[in-house]
């Protein structure tokens, strides 16, 4: 059996972080999204664990970075912390050719950073 990469795992996500506005209204953040991927061959044990120990690992990372200064806004914006119930599947899979950018400067490359 070949031990060689054939394709990618892939995974994109949308984060939705509730907040609470100055007024006290409740409202959800959905602009935070990302992809990761990572060079493997098809095994359905070895996604999964990929996806438990790799990707949302970096999701949770990167999440947290993002919304790290949040609350310093000017606004009276306040964020929830990062909960994993926030996170948004939008693609999980073996893939031979990963999603791309379709326009802009990134047009033809991966969506997403390798992990």
């Amino acid at each position: 059996m070949p031990h060689e990469s054939n394709g990618y795992f892939y995974y994109r996500y949308t984060y939705h972080c509730p907040y609470t506005d100055a007024q006290g209204n409740r409202h959800i953040d959905t602009n935070y999204h990302s992809a990761y991927y990572s060079p493997a061959r098809e095994d359905h044990v070895a996604q999964t664990k990929w996806l438990r120990e790799k990707a949302l690992p970096a999701a949770q990372a990167d999440i947290q970075k993002f919304y790290s200064d949040a609350n310093r806004n000017l606004k009276g914006l306040v964020y929830e912390p990062f909960n994993y119930q926030y996170i948004h599947q939008e693609a999980f899979w073996f893939t031979h050719t990963p999603d791309k950018h379709t326009s802009g400067p990134l047009k033809g490359l991966i969506f997403g950073r390798e992990i």
